[in-house]
């Protein structure tokens, strides 16, 4: 592979990226949905670099720029949206001399100057793999919170435990309002909890619309439970096919009774679907205490799909820091 080069991302190469797309995943990639993940960021373009061999695209690396809050603290990192090599040009070179691997050591050298850590969630096998070769650290397998649909129905029941809390029940699903998509009060709910959640990507308001309203080909619902002007929990839901996902949320920790409110709601709004799921850890522990209240229970996701870091700013984000403190959704990977 001595005429394998490296080069970055240039507008016209976008023919020969889809191609590489359909090859390595099955399916069709839009212009449009490249467009908007890679262009049209608030936080900036994307970061992408790519291999070639003989005039033909055999590998391609691409992430994008995120804000993450760390309380006070405003890290800059990248969220590593695609990664892919050509199936005839994996076996060509293995180890150091792989496709992959002068790839993703040419993206961290150009693309990864100023930013404390990339991260995604690769595959069990893209895991092992970058382990050895790219730097990736294990933050351990990606966990989802489910249960059957119809579980949610004891939800307004189960509210009774919050009195455990010492904390009474304000709000009921006719509380529960369906809206257009995230507004002002969205960000401001944000900017008034984040730090009770721990490291997390910042959902200002330009954030929350280019991820949920600009996004092509998508059809998410919007909802918010509001009392006396203000909004104490909003929330992003999807049906994916006979399951209802809850993609992103922001609840105020002072207000649990709002999330078994929403819970009660989806229960008597969505009667034919089966299952309801969600994505975290056990961070912050507050929140999935709640969630053990109203019946959800973490398993590790189906896919066997893991948290991985590539990390710069080691002084500052070892792993095990990155690991205990982040906070993290459906919404914040490419699967929702």
């Amino acid at each position: 592979m001595k005429d394998l080069e490296i080069r970055p991302y240039e507008s016209s190469y976008w023919e020969q990226a889809a191609s590489l797309f359909a090859s390595s995943f099955g399916h069709s990639w839009s212009l449009e949905h490249w467009q908007w993940k890679y262009g049209g960021n608030p936080w900036g373009t994307g970061r992408i670099m790519t291999a070639w061999e003989k005039g033909r695209m055999v590998g391609y690396y691409g992430a994008y720029p995120i804000e993450i809050l760390d309380d006070k603290h405003s890290i800059k990192a990248l969220h590593i949206g695609d990664v892919m090599t050509a199936p005839d040009a994996r076996k060509k070179r293995v180890g150091k001399r792989s496709v992959i691997a002068r790839l993703a050591t040419a993206f961290y050298k150009v693309m990864c100057h100023d930013v404390a850590f990339n991260y995604g969630c690769p595959s069990s096998k893209h895991m092992r793999l970058g382990r050895l070769l790219l730097d990736y650290h294990d933050l351990g397998p990606v966990e989802a919170w489910s249960c059957p649909l119809e579980a949610l129905e004891q939800a307004d029941n189960r509210r009774s435990l919050l009195s455990l809390f010492g904390i009474s029940k304000k709000c009921s699903k006719d509380d529960v309002e369906e809206v257009d998509g995230p507004g002002p009060d969205w960000e401001k709910l944000f900017n008034q909890v984040h730090g009770k959640y721990g490291m997390l990507i910042r959902r200002d308001l330009a954030y929350l619309r280019w991820r949920y309203s600009l996004i092509p080909s998508k059809k998410y619902r919007f909802f918010r439970v509001r009392k006396r002007g203000d909004t104490l929990l909003w929330a992003v839901l999807e049906k994916q096919e006979e399951n209802l996902a809850l993609g992103d949320f922001m609840l105020d920790p002072a207000h649990p009774d709002c999330l078994f409110a929403l819970f009660s709601y989806i229960r008597a709004s969505w009667s034919k679907e089966k299952a309801f799921s969600l994505w975290g850890g056990d961070s912050p522990s507050w929140l999935t205490a709640f969630y053990k209240k109203a019946g959800l229970k973490k398993e590790k996701h189906p896919l066997n799909i893991q948290l991985a870091a590539t990390i710069f700013d080691k002084s500052n984000y070892p792993p095990e820091l990155i690991q205990a403190k982040r906070y993290y959704s459906m919404a914040d990977f490419d699967l929702f």
